[in-house]
C-alpha cells in the first residue's frame, strides 16, 4: 500500500463564485455550487489528512487546446468578451503540483498563470490577423462569464514561477 509522506490535492478555481471581475486570493469566498462544493469537500479531506491543495486555472497546451482552436476557427467560445479567463500551462501546473509536494506546503495555493486575460483578448491574439468573424461574434454572451481574477501571489512568494507567465506568452512561443 501506498503511504506518502505528504500528499496534495489538485484543486481548482472553480470553487470561487466571484463573478464581478474582482481579485481572488486564498482566502476569498468559496462555494455555493454544487461542483464548486464537491470540491471543498475533498480538499477538507486533504487538508484534514495533513496535505496541500492546489487549486489550477483552466490548464491549456499541448493535447488541452479547446478553447483556443474554437477561437482560430471562428467557432463559439463560452462567456463574454470582457470576462476573464484564468489559466496555467500543462507544464507550469506540472510545475506547481512538483514544487507543492517537494516543499511539502500546506494549505491551500493557487497555480495559475501571472495574468488573467479577458476572452476578446485572448480571441485577438489567437486569431493574430485571421479574418474571422468579429470577436463579439464569437463569444457566446449565453454562457456565464468567468469574472474573476485568481492571484498566484502565494504561491509565487514560496519561489514557484511560472515559465509562461501568460496564454499569450506561451502562444507567441509556439508552446500550444
Amino acid at each position: 500500500m501506498l503511504r506518502p509522506s505528504f500528499c496534495v490535492f489538485t484543486g481548482s478555481t472553480s470553487v470561487y463564485p466571484q463573478n464581478d471581475g474582482s481579485t481572488v486570493a486564498e482566502d476569498s469566498p468559496t462555494g455555493g455550487t454544487p461542483t464548486g462544493d464537491v470540491l471543498l469537500e475533498a480538499e477538507r479531506v486533504a487538508l484534514e489528512a495533513g496535505g496541500g491543495v492546489v487549486r489550477l486555472g483552466g490548464i491549456y497546451g499541448p493535447g488541452r487546446t479547446r478553447f483556443i482552436e474554437a477561437a482560430r476557427t471562428g467557432a463559439p467560445t463560452s462567456g463574454d468578451p470582457d470576462g476573464f479567463i484564468n489559466f496555467i500551462h500543462r507544464d507550469d501546473a506540472a510545475a506547481a503540483l512538483y514544487h507543492a509536494g517537494r516543499l511539502n506546503l500546506g494549505g491551500v495555493w493557487n497555480a495559475v498563470d501571472d495574468r488573467p486575460v479577458r476572452r476578446a483578448e485572448l480571441v485577438e491574439a489567437i486569431r493574430n490577423g485571421s479574418p474571422l468573424p468579429d470577436v463579439a461574434a464569437v463569444c457566446d454572451r449565453r454562457i456565464p462569464v468567468t469574472g474573476k481574477r485568481v492571484a498566484n501571489t502565494k504561491l509565487r512568494a514560496t519561489g514557484w514561477t511560472p515559465r509562461y507567465p501568460t496564454v499569450i506568452d506561451a502562444l507567441n512561443a509556439g508552446s500550444v
